[in-house]
C-alpha cells in the first residue's frame, strides 16, 4: 500500500503468526492471546476485527494457528492449521458461515 496505519486488535496479541486477506474487505488474522491461538476476521480491511467464530458456535483450542488461508470466492470461508492445544497434536479447522 501507499500508505500504512497502525490498528489495534480487540486484545494484545503475545504472537501474530499469519494475515490473509479474502477481499480487499474481508481479513483473517491468526494471533496467540492468553496462551492460546485464536483466528480474528476483518469486514472492512481490517479496520475492526472480531474474534471468530462469531455467535454461539465454538473453535477447538489450540496452541496457535500458525498459517491460515482464506477464500477469494467466499469470503465467509477460512482454514486455519497449527498447533493444537497443549502441544498434543497438530490442528486443522475450517470455518463457514
Amino acid at each position: 500500500g501507499v500508505s500504512w496505519t497502525a490498528k489495534n486488535l480487540p486484545v494484545t496479541p503475545t504472537d501474530i503468526d499469519d494475515i490473509a486477506m479474502s477481499t480487499d474487505s474481508v481479513m483473517y488474522v491468526s494471533i496467540v492471546y492468553g496462551g492460546h491461538g485464536r483466528i480474528y476476521r476483518s469486514y472492512n480491511g481490517g479496520y475492526l476485527f472480531v474474534n471468530t467464530p462469531e455467535g454461539v458456535a465454538s473453535i477447538p483450542t489450540s496452541d496457535s494457528y500458525t498459517a491460515i488461508a482464506a477464500c477469494t470466492q467466499d469470503a465467509n470461508f477460512v482454514v486455519g492449521v497449527g498447533l493444537a492445544d497443549d502441544a498434543t497434536d497438530g490442528i486443522l479447522v475450517v470455518g463457514q458461515d
